[in-house]
């Protein structure tokens, strides 16, 4: 697959990122790279790799904080829509 340039409009236009001409042809030619190098993983022959894997146990206990009210009443108030304890925030994602 070839990485092209509506491929990395694409994608500026999803992170809402603004590039120039210099920057664009320079990311460009990196992702094609790294694409290309995905490609060629992807043909290697796995099949006879073994894994072993240990029963590693690597989780903690949930531990419930108590917040200050002063803190939340602060983050509450730097919101500018909000109703009791629910807060709105500017969209992120906007169909066009």
């Amino acid at each position: 697959m070839k990485f092209n340039i509506k491929d990395l409009n694409y994608l500026t236009n999803l992170a809402k990122l603004e590039l120039t001409e210099e920057e664009k042809n320079l990311y460009l030619k990196q992702l094609s790279e790294i694409i290309s190098f995905v490609e060629k993983l992807q043909k290697a022959k796995t099949e006879t790799i073994t894994f072993k894997t240990g029963k590693i146990k690597n989780t903690r206990a949930d531990l419930v904080k108590a917040t200050d009210p002063e803190a939340i009443d602060g983050i509450i108030s730097q919101f500018s829509e909000k109703s009791n304890n629910l807060l709105k925030t500017p969209l992120i994602f906007a169909r066009k």
